[in-house]
């Protein structure tokens, strides 16, 4: 079967076929089914052969980044801290971190329900819980923690400053955290705020112990998913959403735009426009935001084989807008930021001048660009340049909903 199918491929000219799927839609086993499908169990597996044999060469997974309790999407997930909603807890039992009864507890009434993160996730904490107690009192926590902040050192330390205070303030938003040095992510330095910092992972301590335990393990599983699909023949591939998580904003603040917002514009097939409310990387900081971007690059680049670009419009000239009022009509008001030199609070922004342009068509309208000379064209193409060179062919740029040019 698979044999040919790859030859009727060829015949057609098809040199990668690629199944795209999100982790929550792998199927699980009814003794480790939380209500959430993962890839890292046996059907999960079972799944991955089923497509070799059907003759895909790649699994392309969506985002898998931590999502918030309340907030399942994985396009509002994290950049750098794993999903550990898709833990296996059958591995976790092999380990010895889960013990049988709490186990067959938690799974009990979710056995053939549909996906249902809202019930999932409080489970999914239950079962970290007893991990870390349980590789707390082995000892073998520490040196796989140890191991694991070695590593990821650059993302993993901001992140569990971040849990600790989500657990300080009641997991609330951190824009309404109470603490001025908490909300700012103690991105300003200052004597007081690294006390408050030194104050909060004191009392904390065993929070953010916890979410690097749990991290490893989500880290661990993926690795050896991994192993398992290049041991069949399978590429993975992975997703870089274009939005960014609430803890990413929260670590790197300073590299955000205060007074904008990331959207799609109105289009053919949704001419509402979007509000996704994403933030928009500062381009008058392109050393840092350059940094920030890389490091997300390379850990992508670490776990996977190659990289699905969501939205790639958002990297090269993304649509923005005033969080302030209505958000579908603040949408609907946006524009380029590269491409909206007559408007004063975007000129400072303009690649493009205003001559080249065709004020006369809508703000998001392809044509409305009449020329760029080969000095714009790179400075668009600074983020997917950047991902050609970490990623060369390996790359699946995914324009949804605009159908701009080519």
């Amino acid at each position: 079967m698979r044999t040919l199918v790859r030859e009727a491929l060829s015949a057609l000219g098809i040199e990668r076929l690629v199944l795209g799927v999100h982790e929550s839609c792998f199927p699980c086993d009814a003794d480790e089914d939380l209500g959430r499908g993962s890839p890292y169990g046996a059907l999960g597996r079972d799944l991955l052969r089923f497509a070799f044999e059907l003759g895909f060469d790649t699994v392309q997974l969506g985002p898998q980044g931590e999502c918030a309790a309340e907030d399942p999407s994985p396009y509002d997930g994290a950049a750098f801290a794993r999903s550990t909603a898709a833990l296996s807890l059958a591995r976790l039992s092999e380990e010895g971190l889960l013990s049988d009864e709490t186990r067959a507890r938690l799974l009990e009434g979710v056995r053939g329900a549909t996906s249902e993160h809202a019930r999932a996730a409080p489970a999914m904490r239950e079962v970290l819980d007893e991990a870390h107690r349980r590789a707390e009192s082995t000892g073998s926590a520490i040196e796989r923690r140890l191991g694991f902040i070695a590593t990821h050192a650059d993302w993993l330390l901001s992140d569990a400053t971040y849990e600790a205070l989500l657990a300080e303030h009641g997991e609330i938003d951190f824009v309404e955290w109470d603490d001025a040095h908490d909300r700012s992510g103690y991105a300003w330095p200052s004597d007081a705020s690294l006390a408050r910092r030194s104050a909060i992972e004191s009392r904390h301590r065993a929070v953010m112990d916890r979410w690097v335990l749990a991290q490893a393990l989500a880290h661990e599983q993926h690795d050896e998913l991994r192993a398992f699909a290049h041991g069949l023949g399978l590429s993975l591939f992975g997703d870089l959403q274009i939005g960014w998580s609430r803890r990413d904003l929260w670590a790197n603040q300073r590299l955000f735009l205060r007074e904008l917002r990331l959207g799609a514009p109105p289009s053919r097939t949704n001419p509402e426009g979007q509000p996704w409310g994403y933030p928009v990387l500062d381009p008058a900081q392109p050393a840092a935001v350059g940094r920030l971007v890389e490091a997300r690059l390379h850990k992508l680049a670490r776990e996977y084989d190659g990289l699905r670009v969501d939205h790639p419009h958002g990297w090269v000239c993304p649509w923005v807008y005033s969080p302030v009022g209505e958000p579908h009509a603040a949408v609907r008001a946006g524009g380029r930021l590269h491409e909206s030199p007559e408007r004063p609070e975007l000129a400072r922004f303009a690649v493009v001048r205003r001559e080249q342009l065709d004020l006369e068509r809508a703000p998001w309208d392809d044509a409305r660009v009449t020329a760029l000379s080969p000095a714009q064209i790179d400075d668009y193409a600074v983020w997917i340049d950047r991902m050609r060179v970490i990623f060369g062919e390996r790359l699946a740029c995914e324009v949804l909903s605009t159908m701009p040019r080519p």
